[in-house]
């Protein structure tokens, strides 16, 4: 396995996409001397983030480009349509094909301008954003709509951004330290793609949730800013003077957190048992929720019954239960569970 490392500008623009893989240039008595890399894409924009002809290459289909943000090239060809989480934006047009969710807060802006038509120093921002952090060997592409949608109407946003990615971190055997490296990139994304005045909430799934409560506290010294934190199936460290970032009890973490809602469930056999535990209480702002997810996951998995041989016993969905927010969002709906509280400006 590889993993991608992406050049970018000020502007977020990816141009060039290097492999960790070396390739040897020159060989002596057996052994590699000098190595070339490996590029899996290379590319250059017009202002408004066409690609020019002549100078793109791109060997491995990266999804990224203009802005840092996934291309969809299904309909259009390459380069030539970009989402923006609600939006869809056409290059060659320098324009987005519908109006922004903020418009009616910018009357004197056109709905369709991409980034005021400020190409040199300005970035499109996405507005009233909740960031999504996913968990241990997973990715962006866990989080679905349904889970988007549920989670996002616990808190005060209305634009919701899961394209955060720390996969090259979050290996089976990631640690505190690693989940320290992804919340220092986590604050950096933050502080490209939020607007300004608006309230930031981070809602991560299992070890995605203490990369957020990571981030909560290095945001907070770097700005003064509260942030509301959603954890959903994460590992709960407290007491561990190795994951002290982790504590939301911490002093920082009752100056960083404004709130902080913690769902978590039984039979899940990630959180409580292959790691951490599975509450917080050591933090007054932490709402620690049960949610009963019995019918998707009580003994719904047929094994062997090594006493009986022939015969099945059923146990329960352990690992299928990590994952209930995506699997069955609507155990978050059908339980009493309070939005976040606003943060106070």
């Amino acid at each position: 396995m590889s993993f991608p490392n992406s050049v970018t500008n000020h502007l977020g623009n990816v141009l060039s996409v290097l492999s960790d893989r070396k390739k040897p240039k020159s060989i002596s008595s057996g052994i590699a001397t000098s190595y070339d890399p490996v590029v899996i894409s290379a590319m250059d924009y017009y202002p408004f983030g066409l690609e020019m002809e002549g100078r793109t290459a791109d060997f491995e289909n990266y999804r990224y480009g203009f802005q840092g943000q996934e291309k969809d090239d299904e309909i259009k060809g390459s380069g030539n349509s970009y989402d923006f989480n609600f939006r869809i934006y056409d290059p060659r047009l320098g324009r987005f094909l519908s109006t922004a969710p903020l418009s009616p807060d910018y009357p004197w802006n056109s709905p369709y301008a991409f980034s005021e038509n400020r190409l040199i120093d300005a970035i499109e921002l996405e507005g009233l954003e909740a960031f999504f952090i996913h968990g241990t060997t997973s990715s962006p592409n866990r989080w679905n709509d349904a889970s988007v949608e549920t989670l996002g109407g616990l808190t005060n946003n209305k634009t919701f951004i899961r394209k955060f990615s720390w996969e090259d971190l979050d290996g089976l055997l990631n640690n505190s330290n690693d989940r320290y490296e992804a919340a220092k990139r986590l604050v950096k994304f933050i502080k490209t793609n939020r607007v300004e005045g608006e309230e930031v909430t981070l809602i991560g799934h299992s070890h995605g949730g203490n990369v957020s409560i990571q981030a909560a506290k290095l945001y907070y010294q770097e700005t003064g800013e509260k942030v509301n934190i959603i954890t959903v199936a994460t590992p709960t460290y407290e007491s561990d003077s190795k994951n002290l970032m982790e504590d939301p009890g911490t002093k920082l973490g009752q100056e960083a957190i404004n709130d902080h809602l913690h769902l978590y469930n039984k039979i899940d056999g990630v959180q409580g048992e292959l790691a951490g535990e599975e509450v917080y209480d050591s933090s007054p702002k932490t709402r620690n929720t049960e949610l009963n997810v019995n019918q998707h996951y009580r003994g719904t998995v047929k094994t062997p019954d090594p006493l009986n041989p022939g015969m099945t016993r059923r146990s329960n969905d352990r690992m299928g239960a990590h994952s209930f927010d995506v699997d069955h969002p609507e155990t978050i709906k059908n339980t009493k569970v309070d939005k976040l509280k606003p943060v106070n400006k």
